[in-house]
């Protein structure tokens, strides 16, 4: 009987939850702030309040992940509108 290996198929919503819950690496978690900006920038705005309200992560971290990804993307869209 051969083993047969699955491949792990990352779940992305499940990946999303845990940054969100903190239960990821502050790196994760700055990282779907920064990604969630661009979809939706006032609910990654008190997010990264309510966790670093929580201690889930820092204040500093949280306040770089937000304004980065809201940089991000305004200069995204800007440089769409030149081009």
């Amino acid at each position: 009987m051969r083993c047969r290996r699955r491949r792990r198929v990352m779940d992305l919503p499940l990946l999303w939850r845990a940054a969100l819950d903190g239960m990821a690496e502050p790196a994760v978690v700055a990282l779907v702030l920064a990604l969630t900006t661009l979809l939706v920038e006032d609910l990654a705005i008190a997010a990264g309040a309510a966790l670093a309200a929580r201690g889930d992560l820092s204040w500093a971290l949280a306040f770089v992940a937000v304004a980065g990804g809201i940089a991000a993307g305004d200069v995204g869209l800007y440089a769409l509108g030149v081009a």
